[in-house]
């Protein structure tokens, strides 16, 4: 969810989001979010926003399109696509889960994954009413179900989050630590 009524934001998140809706990963083929969204620039109709920078919150170009990059990151996990380049934001973000961020600035942070899959697989994104929907769409070969939780814990000035994924198929569970993230207290 987000909040429409947060004009600039809402608008950067709608041109990151149309960006990569519709886009198809072939077999072995790598999503790079910067590649596919390219620089927020105010040209490109990018306006200031909250970002996190320097430990605080401040105005910048941008601001709100790591939304859209931790909503698909959220749906990679569920799909269980491998991911090769995550980065966790200064601070806990509202938007998803605990761990289940993906931060990203322009020549710096980018949210990759790999299509792992035997097949095609297409990002079908949605905006609208206060909710951003990321599916991914593929061919179904294997019945298969994901959960994930976290196991936090407070250290001096930092939230320490530890995701685990669980991956059953056929009965057969299997659980690996997928990121650990570390996020400024406020």
């Amino acid at each position: 969810y987000y909040n429409g009524g947060q004009a600039s934001r809402t608008t950067n998140l709608r041109l990151a989001a149309n960006a990569c809706d519709g886009t198809i990963l072939n077999p072995g083929e790598e999503f790079s979010y910067n590649d596919i969204v390219g620089e927020r620039t105010a040209a490109r109709g990018y306006r200031s926003a909250i970002i996190f920078q320097d430990g605080q919150e401040v105005e910048g170009l941008g601001g709100g399109v790591c939304q859209p990059s931790s909503t698909i990151y959220m749906a990679t996990l569920r799909a269980d696509l491998e991911v090769t380049e995550r980065y966790n934001h200064q601070f806990q973000v509202t938007y998803t889960p605990v761990s289940q961020d993906a931060a990203v600035a322009w020549g710096s942070k980018d949210f990759k994954f790999v299509n792992d899959t035997d097949y095609p697989i297409k990002l079908d994104i949605s905006v609208g009413g206060g909710t951003l929907t990321v599916r991914i769409i593929g061919t179904k070969t294997v019945d298969k179900e994901v959960s994930l939780y976290a196991k936090t814990y407070a250290s001096g000035k930092y939230k320490h989050a530890t995701l685990y994924k669980t991956v059953t198929v056929n009965g057969e569970s299997t659980t690996n630590k997928e990121n650990s993230s570390s996020y400024l207290l406020k």
